[in-house]
């Protein structure tokens, strides 16, 4: 710290001090030498007296350059990032100072203005009371926006945001000065400035902000595309349009999403109207209005989002379909605004006003989501709403006959709610009559909105409370006009058909004849020749998936309305019997056929902007009133979950799950919820994954209303499918699908695929193998009991959250089963299995330590399985295993485990056989990391089991690769092990040695034969061999080995080596001996002596061997035991060798 002060003061400062103990500053060329040390340097920038003096005098002293100017600028950032806050407040504002002095200074370089405005933005964002105290500041950096050059632009745009964290905590009124600061620019004529107030006014202000929300909306409507997206963003972000919403909000939450809607509204009506009386205002045609139509489109949104979040639900404008399920929570809210005369604003009703405004909007654009918005606010609270478009009928029809497919149809509704909730009957009458004339008209627009309005008018009119007395011939002729178009050939008309028909239905028995259902008659005149033609659209291969499922919709809406509707069951069985295969349509007719069945308890009959589902029916189930839900329950669980047909298993799991999940408070359900639970179970062990998942949901739900002995039931029964893969025997027929289609190929005549038992059957005869039909069959048994695995899988992960408690005693069952199937081959098993654990296991580190043993046990027991896909998974299970955590507890099952994975490794499946070897190498790695002097008694536990196994088992083994993985383990364990090896010498030094010739490439033995005939190129050959041989890791272990050799290890050796020496094989083993002994020679000299007789004695018979080269290592070992011998051993030995030169006989006979 004291020499950067010292450096700091010499280089940049002239202090006031005694003459003789001044100096003169640095000149320019140090001080560019020294400030990038500075600049890198942590503790200058906290020297603050002289850092502030250096930078300061690089600006603005005498001998100053733009690149000291720059790197001034740069060791402000410096200062920033470095020092602390504490420290910097007290130069904060000088330091702002010169950097604004900086940027004032227009005859400055523009890089270096563009530095002094990031380096503003960090001192801002260090110290942002300098930026409070100086609003007009940052008012000055949106001014200079337009007149600095690009690179400038950038650092302006960096600058503010930067600073804008700054005002988060401001209070009131300072505030108002931010509002005021934003409102000026979000207009601004430059796009720059436009796009910087918006990210300004998101970062400073909570979204319940009323002037950023109003200055966003306004953005929305900019004439740039990528301020008006980035507005829109910002605008939504509070739920985002396509994210999946939680529906319960949480009220206690400090920070509001949205504004209130009442303050909103109020403050956009008082901007309205001073925009109205300037320049701001827009005009359309004869129209004036105070925005433009894209900003004030997207002003109506938000105001619907608002009453939406004021009703206590997070808003969802993605479709109106999700908007209506929305409508009854906003209906409460409306209601309470509507009698809420605190809430009126400038003399009117918050709600008029917003109602107002969209009038406004609507009369100059046609937009169908406000419409929508339109729509449900008078839906919500007709009776106090509607009246007021009494008068307005012509403008909405206006909107009827629109050229937009959805502005007709909410157009048409409100239309419907408006008429039957303000007129009287006659004046229904004499709508009805013109409509009816419309839809004879040829404009598709004029039929199609007259159509949905005579259904809504209908509607409304039955379900009104207030009775308006209405000629039924007005009814039956506008039932027959609508009916008339089902038969059209334009989809649009069929679709509004059925749907003005099923709204007339809910609510008043179709005011047809009846007719005869087997009648051939095709005129639309009768309620049976309705019901027949929507079941040809059902049935039908030319309808689009929207026709058929609306389709399907109103037959069940002509049931709910009259119980003794005649056609009821008739209904029931072909909405059973026709089994889409597109899964949209199944959980229609699953929605259709609830509610047919139930009639007049079916949530159709309820009046779906004021009344959810959930509560209609928790008061409907209630009645004693009888229904076709038992019937169509007996039906499901009997015949067609039982099906041999995949298709109508799929069919009726969709049908079982929505009538468990709408209707499960029904008696009848209550009562079979054994017999469904057994159906979901069944239907768990489906090929089908589809099924799967949705008879997991089923179990789940089944789960939720069952008593603690159903639980209980369930659970075992998933552990039992779970742990053995056992299900439900089905019936075999000709037509019974044994494979999926193509899995087994063509069928023999070409045509086909050979998947059905009919099939199979007939390819066994044909090849005159009766036999193999069974060998189809075992194969076939094989995937479903792994199906039925995954299905228990699927139902076990739902439950799992909900039944912990229950599932605690079998923990010990389930976990290592559990661990194993997660690393299934089949991919889409491993992940059925993986999302259970991850629903059972909150904690799987934790889990897996706590069942250690029993997941070990569970693996090894395995991984001999008959089946390859078992003993794969095993594999990549233990491999898993074995990584990231202790395993001292596991020491004693390390020889098994090398034992049974070398076996593994030869295995005849390839894709096993690499799973092996991958669990083998993280095996060796973990008892290599074992095998430690560190690790204590567990270290020498280890190699002590360890390592017999791979010398016996692996170095040993006839497969190369095994041979070769084992020896580099044994290398790899004896450089950690260190002295561990003591014990194990004798054996490891032999069985290396032993492996030097055994590993030896057999060409080099084949080379060797064949040069034998020249006896200089067997010479070089051998020499080449020993050199190998000596640079190989099986020698460097050994040469690792000789340190740890003592006299108690010698006693166990030498006997092993002397075997070895007599009858050892290959040159690389004879050699190895030598050289083995050389190394004890140097190394164990004071011990050698006991045993150097029986060594020379071993050693002898290399003297006579054939191969030069061997005998030559043989002496020259010999040589070196002589030093270490006994002298009666060496006068032994020099009287052999004598009698041996002199006797060339003796030599001969080696004796």
């Amino acid at each position: 710290m004291i020499a950067w002060s010292l450096v700091l003061l010499l280089l940049f400062q002239e202090a006031v001090i005694n003459a003789e103990h001044k100096r003169t500053p640095a000149n320019t060329r140090i001080k560019l030498k020294i400030l990038p040390f500075l600049l890198k340097s942590r503790e200058a920038a906290n020297q603050l007296p002289y850092a502030i003096q250096v930078i300061f005098d690089c600006l603005y002293g005498t001998n100053t350059n733009l690149k000291l100017k720059s790197m001034a600028v740069q060791f402000v950032y410096h200062l920033c990032t470095s020092c602390t806050d504490i420290k910097m407040a007290p130069v904060g504002p000088v330091l702002l100072s010169g950097m604004t002095k900086v940027i004032a200074d227009l005859s400055e370089e523009s890089k270096l203005r563009g530095l002094a405005f990031v380096a503003v933005g960090r001192l801002c964002k260090l110290l942002p009371a300098l930026a409070v105290r100086d609003i007009a500041m940052v008012q000055s950096f949106f001014d200079l926006l337009p007149k600095e050059s690009n690179e400038n632009k950038l650092a302006i745009q960096e600058a503010i945001s930067l600073i804008a964290p700054a005002f988060k905590e401001l209070t009131a009124p300072s505030l108002f000065l931010v509002e005021a600061l934003v409102m000026s620019n979000i207009e601004a004529s430059e796009p720059l400035r436009r796009m910087m107030a918006l990210h300004f006014a998101d970062v400073v202000f909570l979204p319940n902000n009323l002037s950023s929300r109003y200055c966003m909306l306004l953005a929305t409507g900019d004439v740039s595309e990528e301020i008006r997206n980035e507005a829109l963003q910002l605008i939504h972000s509070a739920v985002g349009l396509n994210a999946t919403k939680p529906q319960i909000l949480d009220k206690s939450a400090d920070e509001k999403l949205f504004p209130s809607f009442v303050d909103m509204l109020s403050f956009i009506q008082t901007k309205a109207e001073s925009r109205l009386s300037s320049n701001a205002k827009v005009i359309v045609g004869t129209h004036t209005l105070p925005f433009n139509a894209a900003a004030f489109e997207q002003i109506i949104i938000y105001l619907h989002m608002c009453l939406m979040y004021g009703a206590g639900e997070l808003p969802d404008i993605e479709s109106a379909t999700s908007m209506k399920a929305q409508a009854p929570t906003m209906a409460v809210y409306v209601r309470q605004l509507l009698c809420n005369k605190e809430a009126d604003t400038a003399g009117e009703n918050a709600v008029h006003i917003y109602l107002l405004l969209i009038q406004q909007f609507l009369s100059t654009t046609r937009n169908s989501l406000v419409m929508m918005c339109l729509l449900e606010l008078v839906a919500v609270a007709c009776d106090q709403l509607a009246m007021q478009f009494v008068d307005k009928l012509d403008w909405l029809q206006n909107f009827m006959y629109s050229g937009q497919l959805e502005m007709r149809e909410h157009a048409a509704e409100l239309f419907g709610i408006v008429v039957a909730v303000g007129l009287n009957g006659p004046k229904i009458e004499h709508v009805l009559e013109k409509l009816v004339k419309n839809i004879k008209e040829k404009s598709l627009e004029i039929q199609h909105g007259s159509m949905l309005a005579v259904g809504y008018i209908l509607q409304k009119w039955a379900a009104s409370p207030v009775k308006k007395n209405i000629a039924l011939t007005h009814v039956q002729e506008a039932a027959k006009s609508i009916a008339v178009l089902l038969s059209s050939r334009n989809d649009v008309l069929v679709f509004a058909a059925c749907t003005s028909l099923g709204e007339l239905a809910r609510s008043l028995p179709l005011p047809l004849p009846p007719g005869e259902l087997d009648s051939k008659d095709s005129s639309l005149a009768t309620t049976a020749a309705v019901v027949n033609v929507l079941f040809a659209k059902l049935t039908s291969s030319q309808e689009s998936n929207a026709i058929k499922e609306k389709a399907i919709n109103t037959l069940a809406k002509l049931c709910v309305v009259d119980n003794s509707f005649p056609w009821r069951r008739q209904i029931l069985e072909k909405l059973l019997d026709s089994q889409p295969k597109q899964v949209e349509i199944n959980f229609a007719t699953g929605d259709a056929l609830m509610s047919a069945a139930l009639g007049s308890k079916s949530p159709y009959n309820r009046d779906v902007w004021t009344q959810t589902e959930k509560d209609y029916l928790t008061k409907s189930l209630s009645s004693e009133e009888s229904d076709y839900l038992p019937w169509l329950l007996e039906q499901l669980l009997k015949t067609y979950t039982i099906s041999s047909n995949p298709l109508v298993r799929q069919c009726a799991c969709v049908w079982l799950l929505t009538v468990v999940s709408k209707v499960g408070g029904h008696k009848a359900v209550s009562c079979q919820l054994p017999n469904i639970q057994t159906s979901f179970i069944g239907l768990l062990a489906d090929s089908d994954e589809l099924t799967q998942e949705i008879a997991s949901k089923g179990l789940g739900l089944v789960y939720d209303k069952g008593d603690e002995q159903t639980k209980q039931l369930l659970i075992n029964e998933l552990l039992n499918t779970l742990m053995t893969g056992r299900r439900k025997i089905q019936e075999v027929t000709g037509e019974t699908r044994i494979f999926e289609e193509g899995a087994l190929g063509k069928a023999v005549t070409g045509d086909g695929n050979l998947s059905t038992y009919k099939e199979l059957c007939g390819l066994a005869s044909h090849l005159n193998q009766p036999d193999l039909i069974y060998k189809f069959m075992h194969l076939a048994n094989h995937h479903a009991m792994w199906n039925s695995r995954k299905g228990a899988a699927f139902g076990f992960s739902i439950i799992a959250n909900q039944a912990r408690d229950q599932l605690e005693p079998h923990l010990s069952k389930i976990i290592p089963r559990l661990y194993r199937y997660q690393y299934d081959p089949n991919v889409k098993i491993q992940q059925a299995m993986t999302r259970v654990w991850n629903a059972l296991v909150p904690d799987s580190n934790k889990m897996v330590d706590t069942f250690m043993q029993e997941i070990l046990q569970d693996i090894i027991s395995n991984l001999t399985n008959n089946m390859w896909r078992t003993r794969e998974s095993c594999c990549l299970a233990l491999n898993d295993f074995l990584r990231g955590r202790p395993l001292d507890g596991v020491v004693k099952e390390l020889p098994t485990l090398w034992e049974i994975l070398l076996r593994v490794r030869d295995d005849i499946k390839e894709s096993v056989r690499i799973a092996a070897e991958i669990c083998l190498l993280t095996l060796a790695r973990v008892c290599t990391k074992m095998c430690d002097p560190n690790y204590g008694k567990v270290g020498i536990d280890a190699m002590q089991l360890v390592l017999p196994v791979i010398l016996q088992n692996g170095v040993r083994n006839t497969l190369p690769e095994i041979r070769s993985l084992s020896l580099s383990v044994l290398v790899k364990m004896s450089k950690n092990a260190g002295p561990l090896l003591k014990p194990h010498i004798a054996v490891l030094v032999t069985a290396l040695i032993e492996s030097l010739s055994e590993l030896e490439p057999q060409m080099a033995n084949y080379f060797s034969l064949h040069a034998a005939d020249s006896q200089d190129t067997l010479d070089k050959l051998d020499s080449a061999r020993l050199t190998a041989s000596k640079l190989s890791p099986m020698m460097e272990t050994i040469n690792l080995c000789v340190q740890y050799v003592d006299a108690e290890v010698l006693s166990e050796l030498v006997p092993r080596m002397c075997d070895l020496i007599r009858c050892g094989v290959g040159l690389g083993t004879k050699a190895g001996c030598a050289s083995f002994i050389i190394s004890l020679t140097v190394h164990t000299p004071q011990e050698l002596p006991p045993h150097a007789g029986k060594l020379l004695k071993a050693m002898l018979t290399g003297l006579t061997d054939r191969n030069a080269t061997v005998r030559k290592c043989y002496a020259q070992a010999i040589g070196h035991l002589v030093k270490c011998a006994k002298e009666a051993n060496v006068d032994k030995l020099f009287t052999k060798l004598k009698r041996w030169y002199m006797d060339k006989e003796g030599i001969k006979c080696g004796n």
